[in-house]
């Protein structure tokens, strides 16, 4: 999905995951920030190892340090808590329906 929309429009993925081990993909990520600059990734762990110096908690939480909510589409992906919250919180914001697809992962 991102590499189909990536020459078209700025594209950040949050991405959240428990563990340092659940990390996959991530040097991808890597290689498709450096070649378009209209990508970024932020990799969030909700239960990382002390030593973990990324991002820490909820990954939606990091969501709302983005500034021009209402100027964004969303594609929300992952277990209905999550999903739930995020939809709860954006709706909000004040961010309308329209701009928010989700599906539940698991």
């Amino acid at each position: 999905m991102i590499l189909d929309c990536i020459s078209d429009a700025e594209i950040v993925l949050y991405w959240g995951l428990r563990h340092e081990e659940d990390i996959f993909w991530q040097k991808e990520f890597e290689e498709l920030s450096h070649t378009y600059s209209n990508f970024r990734f932020v990799l969030t762990l909700s239960q990382p190892s002390d030593n973990w110096q990324g991002k820490r908690g909820h990954v939606q939480d990091h969501l709302f340090s983005q500034q021009n909510l209402m100027e964004a589409e969303y594609y929300v992906c992952g277990n209905k808590l999550m999903v739930d919250d995020l939809r709860t919180k954006l709706k909000a914001a004040g961010v309308p329906d329209a701009q928010v697809k989700f599906e539940l992962f698991y």
